[in-house]
């Protein structure tokens, strides 16, 4: 068990680091770690969804690559949240249109459900992913704070679990996560959180009680979709430790939901 718990906090840990890294570069060099790691995770959930299919998961990751671009000069030039997710919407209008009409020149009678799946993909991992360059922005700590708390979760709602869990929480989709490792886990993080620096004092409030439950909706829901398509991991990318989109999953629910926290709570523009 204790071998077990070290090696993922260990493979955490060191993603982190290189996380913390990108992230203390900002600029290019975070929209270069945004890019890469949520093209890597697009590309893993097309490949869950549909399997065999050539197009869509370059084709995808491409656009999702120069959406991320275009936010990050339009970030250059100062531009505000609201212009941000104005740039981010059109773009995946224009995206639907040329989805649709590639499909259908080349898949036909699919074309509505591959443009749907592109479409999810993009709201999924393209959205947490173009507030994650706005929230760098607008300063290093206001980045770092979300993902510390959720790996603080993810590492005691795992020690919790493996030490006194009794109750499974979703065994048809996760059977390993129990109820006192989610409760237990949650309560534990509830004083880091309050305690670490880099959002205002009510974002802090907010997010303690928020953000690890939003977290776990988030790594559920990704078992879930892998449970649905008889896949285990979404990749071997990180070998026993699965793939990118496993790496992320929780941080993909918690990033949206910590921009509204600080537009609502932190006078975020």
């Amino acid at each position: 068990m204790i071998q077990h718990l070290a090696q993922r906090v260990l493979v955490g840990a060191l993603l982190l680091a290189l996380f913390l890294a990108l992230v203390l570069l900002g600029g290019w060099a975070f929209w270069l770690l945004v890019t890469l790691f949520l093209g890597l995770a697009l590309w893993e959930y097309l490949r869950i969804l549909q399997p065999g299919r050539g197009w869509p998961a370059p084709v995808a990751v491409l656009a999702q690559s120069l959406l991320f671009a275009g936010v990050q000069g339009l970030l250059l030039q100062e531009a505000s949240s609201a212009r941000i997710l104005e740039t981010f919407v059109l773009g995946l209008l224009v995206l639907l249109t040329l989805y649709f009409l590639l499909w259908m020149v080349l898949y036909r009678q699919e074309s509505f459900r591959l443009t749907r799946d592109l479409l999810f993909g993009h709201l999924y991992l393209g959205l947490p992913g173009v507030l994650a360059l706005w929230i760098r922005h607008q300063g290093l700590w206001l980045l770092l704070y979300p993902a510390l708390v959720v790996f603080v979760f993810d590492s005691l709602a795992l020690f919790w679990g493996l030490a006194l869990g009794r109750h499974p929480l979703a065994p048809a989709i996760s059977p390993k996560k129990t109820w006192e490792g989610f409760l237990l886990g949650w309560l534990s993080t509830v004083p880091v959180a309050l305690g670490l620096p880099g959002a205002p004092w009510a974002v802090r409030v907010a997010s303690a009680v928020l953000l690890p439950p939003v977290a776990h909706v988030g790594d559920l829901a990704e078992s879930a979709l892998k449970r649905l398509h008889g896949r285990k991991d979404s990749s071997t990318l990180f070998g026993e430790h699965g793939g990118a989109l496993d790496r992320v999953d929780s941080l993909l629910t918690v990033v949206p939901w910590f921009f509204l926290l600080l537009r609502w709570l932190g006078g975020g523009g």
